[in-house]
C-alpha cells in the first residue's frame, strides 16, 4: 500500500505476455510535461478480452469507444494534413 493507494506489480499480463513482450505494446502519454509510458488502447483491449472477468467485458464498450474516437481524430488530423501539404504544393507551383 502506498500513500496514494494500492499498487499491483505484475509478472506478466493476460493475453500479452511478461514485461519483455510488453514492450511492443507501450505508448507514451504526456501527463502535465511529465512522459508516462502506458499501455495501448488495442492492448487494453487484447487484455480484457483474454482476462474475461466481468468487470473487465463491462468496460470493454467504453474502452473500444475511445479508441475508436481516436482513431477517428488520427483520421481526420491525417486528412488535415495531407490537404494542408497539398495546398502548400500549390502554393509553390504557382511561386514566381
Amino acid at each position: 500500500m502506498t500513500d496514494i493507494g494500492a499498487v499491483d506489480l505484475l509478472g506478466s499480463i493476460s493475453g500479452l505476455g511478461d514485461y519483455d513482450n510488453l514492450r511492443a505494446y507501450i505508448v507514451d502519454i504526456d501527463l502535465d510535461g511529465l512522459r508516462v509510458p502506458v499501455l495501448s488502447l488495442p492492448a487494453i483491449i487484447t487484455n480484457k478480452r483474454t482476462s474475461a472477468r466481468a468487470k473487465d467485458i463491462a468496460a470493454l464498450p467504453h474502452i473500444e469507444a475511445t479508441l475508436r474516437l481516436q482513431e477517428a481524430v488520427a483520421e481526420r488530423a491525417s486528412h488535415h494534413n495531407d490537404a494542408a501539404d497539398q495546398q502548400v504544393e500549390g502554393d509553390t507551383d504557382r511561386a514566381p
